[in-house]
């Protein structure tokens, strides 16, 4: 007859068992996934920092590109990509596209591809300055700034993070006590894929952790841009309803062709203000004639050649205004006709275009060029 002596000795033994089974099996499964035991809680950005932050850098250098991403005081983002050396080689390999939506992360350009209207690849130390998108650039700092599991697996520098595929991104701001610039964190990640690898600057160690933070390293403009023909950048804040009017001018050369007004209160007005405010593209690219696109005049309307420039112009107030210059860009068969639009914005601090389809612009135009 067995004691109860016995069989809780033996129940013990099999909790004994069962433990140490179980902590076995959860190191091999760490092993498998090449984490060491050594395994630390941090955040990659000091959450105290996030609000601070004004300035988020990323750089390839074996691309030679630097995307930096800034925060204006009035809280907008803007983003622009700079070519650091000579974009010749660059240019022979797989440029942007300015049709369809990048893969991320997984595509990373070599150099921005322009619209057909002017081509060409930016000058080293040129920027293509665009409206990023704070929503986004919002959720990579909620992400970076929250505690999660790191697993120490290195020491070896060398052998995780290669000069070919090494990015780094770096936080950098002010705060109250700071009267400068300040990098609140330096970070380096071995590749823009998962397995996500990082290590600090402040230190050696290398670290594995989630890789769904290797989905914020892409390079790719249209990643992080504002997609608005509009964007929150240049409305600073103005909705569809703080729109009075609009002014639709089309030029042909160096004179006004037709100049067109629609008011609030007139047929078509607040329908077509959702229409222009909610258009959007991610085609976007580099166009060599921003700068002077974004100062057209009534003497000047002609960037592209004899091409019909036309102007489409929000009025919030007497002192506040936004504007875009659209460009038809002619089919194959007929000059004649546009098969899509180049859009540039009129506000000097950026420089960039997009792509819309002809029905994208006929549909946000409707009162003006029925």
């Amino acid at each position: 007859m067995i004691k109860k002596t016995d069989i809780l000795l033996r129940a013990i033994q099999f909790i004994i068992f069962v433990t140490l089974l179980c902590t076995a099996i959860a190191g091999s499964i760490r092993q498998a996934k090449g984490k060491n035991t050594a395994e630390v809680q941090s955040a990659l950005l000091n959450p105290k920092y996030t609000a601070a932050v004004t300035q988020i850098q990323l750089q390839q250098e074996s691309n030679n590109l630097r995307l930096t991403l800034k925060r204006s005081e009035e809280g907008f983002w803007t983003g622009s990509l700079r070519v650091l050396q000579s974009a010749s080689v660059a240019a022979e390999s797989t440029a942007f596209a300015v049709t369809g939506t990048p893969a991320m992360p997984d595509s990373t350009p070599t150099a921005p591809a322009a619209p057909a209207a002017s081509g060409g690849t930016p000058a080293p130390g040129a920027d293509l300055i665009f409206p990023a998108d704070t929503l986004k650039i919002q959720n990579l700092l909620a992400e970076y700034g929250k505690v999660r599991n790191m697993y120490i697996i290195s020491d070896n520098l060398r052998r995780y993070f290669l000069p070919d595929k090494t990015l780094s991104l770096t936080f950098s701001g002010k705060t109250s006590a700071l009267h400068t610039q300040k990098n609140f964190s330096e970070l380096y990640f071995a590749s823009a894929h998962s397995p996500c690898i990082v290590h600090s600057a402040q230190g050696t160690s290398v670290y594995r952790t989630d890789d769904e933070l290797c989905g914020f390293l892409s390079l790719h403009p249209a990643s992080w841009l504002d997609p608005k023909l509009f964007c929150d950048f240049i409305l600073n804040g103005k909705t569809e309803a703080d729109v009075q009017k609009i002014q639709y001018t089309q030029f042909q050369e160096a004179e006004v062709r037709v100049q067109k007004i629609l008011a609030s209160g007139d047929s078509g007005f607040d329908q077509t203000v959702h229409e222009l405010l909610s258009a959007q593209s991610l085609k976007i690219g580099l166009n060599e004639t921003a700068a002077d696109a974004s100062n057209i005049t009534q003497q000047s309307a002609a960037v592209f050649e004899n091409r019909s420039a036309i102007k489409i112009t929000l009025f919030f107030n007497a002192s506040h205004t936004a504007a875009v210059f659209l460009y038809p860009i002619p089919t194959a068969q007929d000059i004649n006709s546009a098969a899509e639009y180049t859009v540039i914005p009129a506000d000097r601090r950026l420089s960039y275009s997009l792509r819309i389809s002809a029905a994208s612009f006929e549909r946000m135009c409707v009162p003006f060029i029925r």
